[in-house]
């Protein structure tokens, strides 16, 4: 479960936020590297986020959650958010985080956004998917490869990407 509140200052006044601790992220997201998880299409982390990581594979939606997850621990009032890429996309719209186009994602400036793709979308493709960027890089579970980390403007980001918003 996640918390959500509204920002209280800067460019996402009136915009839903989460907490995220960007350390506990990349804590996070080192950690599934490391340990050598793989992707597998459907499979997710059965402890949602509890530390250690105790999984051998997980797909990109699963990781999302697992990592907001950890990365806003402690907090109260938490809210749940849905499994599956199409459906944390439709959660993160109707929670009110702030649109922004894709091309932000280059920006150092401290935020954490999400880039989705839908299903049918651009690429054509029939299967979603969804990663976060901090700082110039994804972190995400991809095919082939499982948790890891490429620059933003990676060419399948650039030709998949159908949504972004900024979520701290």
């Amino acid at each position: 479960m996640l918390k959500i509140a509204p920002a209280g200052a800067g460019p996402l006044i009136g915009f839903a936020t989460l907490n995220i601790n960007p350390s506990m992220m990349l804590q996070y997201a080192q950690a599934a590297i490391d340990k050598g998880v793989d992707y597998g299409f459907g499979s997710k982390d059965p402890n949602l986020g509890k530390w250690p990581i105790d999984y051998s594979a997980i797909d990109c939606s699963g990781f999302v959650r697992a990592i907001l997850a950890y990365s806003t621990l402690g907090q109260t009032q938490r809210y749940d958010m849905p499994d599956g890429s199409f459906l944390e996309a439709d959660w993160f719209k109707a929670q009110g985080f702030k649109a922004t186009m894709y091309a932000m994602t280059v920006n150092v400036d401290g935020h954490v956004r999400v880039g989705i793709h839908r299903p049918g979308g651009r690429g054509g493709d029939s299967v979603g998917h969804i990663w976060l960027v901090y700082r110039g890089q994804s972190i995400e579970s991809y095919g082939g490869n499982g948790p890891g980390r490429r620059a933003w403007d990676h060419q399948w980001f650039l030709d998949h990407v159908d949504e972004c918003y900024v979520l701290c």
